[in-house]
Order: C-alpha cells, then sequence, then structure tokens
C-alpha cells in the first residue's frame, strides 16, 4: 500500500536526532513493504527554527520519502501565532497533497494540530483513502483554561468532525481514545503507547557507574506544564543526587537561576541522538514532573526512561501508575519534600520499568498489522 504520515512535531532523524514516533511508525510500515510518504513542516517545533536538513531520495540510510510544507514560524508553544500556524499549514498542505499524483490507499495523521487533522480526514473522504487520526494529545481541552470561550467552543466542534470523520482512531493512551468515544466516536480503534528503539537501552549498568547512587534525568520540553521548579529546588538540596535536563523552553532561564551553584544540575538543551545516548547511560532514574491540570495522560518521556530500563518517579495519576507498576513512584506535584521522599523510595526499587514494554519494533509492528486490517475492511 501507500501510506502517508502526516505530523509537524517531531524531528527528522536526518538532523542527527533520536527517531520519535511517527518516524517509528514510518520505518515499521516499510518494513512490512508498504511505501511511505512522511509529511512535515519545514519548522523545527523544538528547536523553534527553519530545518536546515537537505532532503535527497539517493540517501540510503534514510528511504522513507519526506515532503516539508513551509510553515509561518512561531517563538511559543502556547500562543496565538501558533495557532495560525497550524492553520495555514493545514491550508498549505491541502494544496500539496491534491497537487500529489498518486493517492494514498490510508493516511495516519497526528492530533494535534487540529486544522492539519481535519484536513486529512476531508481529503481521505474526498479522494477514497482510508483516514486514521492518531491522537497524541488532548486538544483543544489541554489549552481550554487559557482560551477565552466561544475559541474552545469552535475547537472542539472542530474536534468533534475530526473524530467522527476518521476511519478509524488510534492513541497513545486510553483517556485519548475515551475521549474521542465521548465526542461519538464509533470507529476501530487502537491505544498504542508511547515507544523508543530498542538501542537507548544500551550502555546502562556500566561497571564503571555505582548503581547505589541516583543519577537522575529529565528529557524534554521545559514549558509551564511541567513541574521542573520543584524538581530542581529538591536536587538542589539533596547530597550525592545528580540531575542531568536534555530539552529546552521558557522555563529553562529561570531553572537554571534557580539551580547556581549546584554543579549535580546540568544543563544540556537539545542533544543530538549520539550525545543525547550518552547522557542517558550515566543515568539510572527517569522524572515525569507535570502539572494535574495539563491534560496529560502518559507523556512520550517516559518511554526514553522504558527503554534506558530506568526506575521513574512522577507526579500524574491514571494510567502512568499502571504502566509503572513497581517501577515508579508518585509525589505531588509542587510539594518539594513530597519529590524528595519519592526519590529516595525510589532509589530503594529493585527493578526498573521494563523495556519490552517500550520497544518500538513491537509495538510499531503491530501497529502495522492493525492499519493494514483497517485498509482492508469494505
Amino acid at each position: 500500500m501507500k501510506i502517508w504520515i502526516i505530523n509537524p512535531f517531531d524531528n527528522l532523524p536526518q538532523e542527527g536526532f533520536r527517531p520519535q514516533r511517527y518516524w517509528l511508525m514510518a520505518e515499521a510500515l516499510q518494513r512490512r513493504g508498504h511505501e511511505v510518504t512522511f509529511w512535515t513542516s519545514d519548522f523545527n517545533h523544538g528547536l523553534k527554527r527553519r530545518r536546515t536538513v537537505e532532503l535527497t531520495a539517493s540517501d540510503s540510510r534514510f528511504p522513507i520519502v519526506v515532503r516539508m510544507i513551509k510553515t509561518l514560524p512561531y517563538a511559543k508553544n502556547v500562543s496565538a501565532r501558533r495557532v495560525l500556524s497550524h492553520w495555514l499549514l493545514a491550508k498549505a498542505w491541502t494544496k500539496a497533497a491534491e497537487a500529489e499524483k498518486k493517492l494514498p490507499d490510508a493516511i495516519v495523521v497526528s492530533m494535534p494540530p487540529l486544522g492539519l487533522a481535519k484536513a486529512a480526514v476531508e481529503f481521505g473522504s474526498r479522494h477514497g483513502s482510508k483516514t486514521v487520526v492518531d491522537v497524541q494529545d488532548a486538544w483543544p481541552e489541554t489549552f481550554a483554561r487559557v482560551m477565552p470561550g466561544w475559541m474552545v467552543k469552535w475547537l472542539k466542534r472542530t474536534a468533534r468532525n475530526i473524530y467522527l470523520g476518521a476511519d478509524a482512531i488510534s492513541a497513545v493512551a486510553g483517556k485519548y481514545a475515551d475521549l474521542a468515544k465521548g465526542y461519538g466516536a464509533k470507529c476501530a480503534m487502537k491505544v498504542t503507547g508511547h515507544c523508543k528503539n530498542r538501542p537507548w537501552g544500551l550502555g546502562r549498568g556500566q561497571p564503571s557507574l555505582d548503581d547505589s547512587a541516583v543519577r537522575m534525568c529529565y528529557l524534554g520540553n521545559m514549558g509551564r506544564s511541567y513541574d521542573l521548579k520543584t524538581v530542581v529546588a529538591a536536587v538542589k538540596e539533596m547530597d550525592g543526587v545528580t540531575l542531568d535536563l536534555a530539552g529546552d523552553g521558557e522555563q529553562r532561564k529561570e531553572l537554571e537561576a534557580l539551580a547556581k551553584g549546584c554543579d549535580r544540575i546540568r544543563f544540556h538543551g537539545y542533544l543530538p541522538e549520539q550525545e543525547l545516548t550518552e547522557t542517558i547511560a550515566r543515568c539510572n532514574m527517569g522524572v515525569v514532573p507535570m502539572f494535574k491540570d495539563s491534560q496529560v495522560a502518559v507523556p512520550g518521556k517516559l518511554a526514553d526512561y522504558g527503554v534506558a530500563g530506568f526506575k521513574v518517579v512522577y507526579s500524574l495519576e491514571g494510567e502512568i501508575e499502571k504502566i509503572a507498576g513497581e517501577a515508579g513512584v508518585k509525589y505531588e506535584a509542587g510539594d518539594k519534600e513530597s519529590f524528595k521522599a519519592a526519590v529516595k523510595e525510589a532509589s530503594r526499587l529493585e527493578h526498573g520499568l521494563k523495556r519490552e514494554d517500550f520497544d518500538a519494533e513491537k509495538l510499531m509492528g503491530e501497529y502495522g498489522e492493525w492499519l493494514e486490517g483497517i485498509c482492508a475492511q469494505a
């Protein structure tokens, strides 16, 4: 089959960063014999800058076809300019897609962003392509607290049309599948959690490292939804505990100021795959510090920790508690002493997360089989 995957947020491996959900999905589908085209934005969401990578069809390392759509840049994740950027992207993608000579048998589109998901569902309906909406976050619910009521109603109406128009829905968490059902969706659904490549686990347990020491890491965005001030303040007061933070965001400068004078807390910014792997290999515990009103069910960073076999300290409730199981300890967001106690308790746990629960080859292989079944239906 010819399959299109549409997501404007993930890094491209050509840029030197680790493959994320949708590239792993593309690789799995290609291994199953499908012709895959990966549609993305020419603006790197994580770095907040234009992509500079040159894509050539002759590069055998990355045989998946990549199509980049010119996109309005934005500086902040929560901003009117980002909303405008997403809707302009949807319009530009539709124009480019309609110009394609060979139409897809199936489309997998991420949600968010809403506009692009809406455009993909409508395109699939016009041309007879099976369209799967893959929900990785609760939009517009996540931003309802910072948007005017009229806009929330409009966006919820858009979300409802997307869910009802999809041929199938997949999600990274059961919470998001339930959200789609709440909008009235009755199509086939599948929950496939976050995953990463197995090599992420390599390098752990090196003889040169003292596994009795607590070496924590945080990977990802440093936005306002993350309880990172509590984490940094607590680690600063915990003798012998280290914290490596890889990523960036609007809180980073405040966090660096808060950590000043403590050489056990290190900020790395966004790291290329090799450097990030080396940083991970020095750690043995991951942190998932999120406020309850973030609307996040299971963040992607849990998979990073999972394939490394880490123990984990987290602040969310619900599905993450079941997934972490005996490898994790929950703390109360905003409570420094609760975080300290959770770290101490986690350090005494016997086992880390199970790597096989986050293995991309296994999970995305199952996803490919499910997608083939959806496409086989009349």
